[in-house]
C-alpha cells in the first residue's frame, strides 16, 4: 500500500490511464495551441559585453558602464522556451471532495502535459498549510509521469488551505520568468499582494476549481454538515430553497470576485465548474489569447 491508501498496482495503473488521456489530448491539437499562445518578451539575459562598432546605445548598461570607466551593453538571447509550475493546493477542502479531486487533478495533469508538450520543463508544487510535495522543473516524459503520480498518490498531513503561503513559495523557488498554474478551490483566504506579487514577475492561470454540491444535494432536510477548512460542524436545513440558493449565490460571488482580482494582477482566469470537461475550459482559454 502507498500511503493514500492505494495499493501500488492501482496507483500505478491510474496514474498511465491518465497519462495516456493527457497524451492523447496533448497530441491532439491542445499542445500545439498551447505553444503558439506564449507569450511575453520573447527575450532572456544572457551575459554582459564591452561595447563595439555597431551596439545599439540602448543596450548599454550604465551600472557596469560606470564602474568598469568603459561601456558594457547588455546581450540578450531569443528564449524559445517557458518553463511551468503547476501549484496544486491539497488541503481537506480539495482532496476531500471527490468531483473536486478529480477535476483538479485532470486540469494540473492537462496543463502540464501542454508544456511538456513543447519541451518545456515542468514542476510540482503541492500544497497544504505546509508543502507536501515538490518536483523542481525539468523536461521530459519521464517529468510529467513522475509529476502525475505525486498528483494521484497525494495524502495530504494537513487539512487547512494557505493560498498566500502557496503563492509565496512558487514566487521563492523560481528563478527566472515563468508560467505558474496555480489549481485550487480559493476557499482559504487569500489577499490581492501575493497575488500580484507573483504575477509581477510570472505568467499567472488561476484555475478555480468549484464543486456543485449545493445543486447535487438533494433537498432531503437537516443535514449535518462540516467545514472542510475548519473543521466546524453545522446543521443546514437542505430542503430550504432560501438556503440552497443562498449558498449558490454565495459560491457565485466567490468566483466573480476571484475573476475580477486575477484580471487586476492581469493573471488568466479558468473556472472548472463541472459542468464541462476540463480540456474543454482549457482549450476554449487556448482559443482565445
Amino acid at each position: 500500500m502507498n500511503d493514500c491508501g492505494l495499493a501500488l498496482p492501482e496507483l500505478l495503473e491510474t496514474a498511465r490511464l491518465l497519462a495516456l488521456r493527457v497524451r492523447r489530448e496533448v497530441d491532439g491539437g491542445l499542445g500545439g495551441a498551447y505553444a503558439s499562445r506564449r507569450r511575453g518578451s520573447g527575450l532572456e539575459f544572457e551575459e554582459l559585453r564591452e561595447f563595439t562598432d555597431g551596439d545599439d546605445a540602448r543596450t548599454i548598461h550604465w551600472p557596469a558602464t560606470l564602474s568598469q570607466g568603459r561601456p558594457f551593453v547588455k546581450r540578450y538571447r531569443e528564449e524559445h522556451e517557458q518553463d511551468m509550475l503547476v501549484c496544486l493546493d491539497v488541503s481537506r477542502s480539495m482532496t476531500g471532495t471527490t468531483s473536486a479531486l478529480k477535476t483538479a487533478t485532470e486540469a494540473a495533469a492537462l496543463m502540464a502535459g501542454c508544456a511538456s508538450y513543447g519541451g518545456d520543463a515542468v514542476g510540482l508544487l503541492m500544497r497544504s498549510t505546509e508543502t507536501e510535495a515538490w518536483l523542481p522543473p525539468r523536461r521530459g516524459e519521464r517529468q510529467l509521469i513522475r509529476l502525475i503520480r505525486e498528483i494521484v498518490g497525494v495524502l495530504p498531513v494537513e487539512y487547512r488551505t494557505d493560498l498566500d503561503g502557496m503563492l509565496t513559495a512558487a514566487r521563492n523557488v523560481l528563478k527566472r520568468r515563468s508560467r505558474v498554474v496555480v489549481v485550487s478551490d480559493w476557499l482559504g483566504d487569500s489577499s490581492a499582494n501575493a497575488l500580484r506579487a507573483l504575477a509581477f514577475r510570472h505568467d499567472v492561470v488561476i484555475c478555480h476549481v468549484v464543486t456543485d454540491a449545493v445543486k447535487r444535494i438533494p433537498p432531503v432536510g437537516w443535514l449535518e454538515t462540516e467545514d472542510a477548512e475548519t473543521g466546524e460542524r453545522l446543521l443546514v436545513d437542505w430542503s430550504d430553497d432560501k438556503t440552497r440558493a443562498e449558498m449558490a449565490e454565495k459560491q457565485d460571488v466567490a468566483a466573480k470576485e476571484l475573476r475580477v482580482r486575477s484580471h487586476g494582477a492581469k493573471a488568466d482566469y479558468l473556472l472548472f465548474d463541472g459542468h464541462e470537461p476540463p480540456v474543454q475550459v482549457i482549450r476554449r482559454w487556448l482559443a482565445c489569447p
